[in-house]
C-alpha cells in the first residue's frame, strides 16, 4: 500500500502517537498500583484509574513546546498544553465535570 502525506496521514499518525501516550500512562498509573478500565464508548476521559478510595478519570494531551526564548543568557522554553478537545471543528474545553486530572 502506498504511503501519501497527506493530511489524513499525518491524522492517523496523531492518533497512534495519542494511543501511545495512553498507554504509557496507562503503564505509570498500574505500576503505582491502580486499576484501570478503559471505556468502551467515545467519553470526555481516556481512562479511569482506581485504587480504594480514589477513582481518577484521565485525559491524556501532548504537551508542545511553543517557542524557546533567550533573554541575556538565560535561555528557556515555553510548552503549551491544548486542555480541549476538538468536536465537529469546535474547540470544547475540558471541565471538572468531564475528567478529573489532564496529565
Amino acid at each position: 500500500m502506498e504511503n501519501n502525506n497527506t493530511d489524513n496521514s499525518k491524522y492517523t499518525e496523531s492518533i497512534k502517537f495519542g494511543a501511545l501516550r495512553e498507554l504509557e500512562a496507562i503503564k505509570l498509573f498500574m505500576q503505582r498500583g491502580y486499576t484501570i478500565s478503559v471505556p468502551n464508548m467515545s467519553t470526555r476521559y481516556d481512562f479511569v484509574a482506581e485504587k480504594y478510595p480514589a477513582i481518577i478519570r484521565v485525559q491524556v494531551k501532548n504537551l508542545k513546546l511553543k517557542k524557546t526564548r533567550s533573554d541575556n543568557k538565560l535561555s528557556h522554553n515555553i510548552w503549551q498544553i491544548n486542555a480541549y478537545s476538538t468536536v465537529y471543528g469546535k474547540k470544547c474545553p475540558y471541565t471538572k465535570d468531564d475528567c478529573d486530572v489532564i496529565i
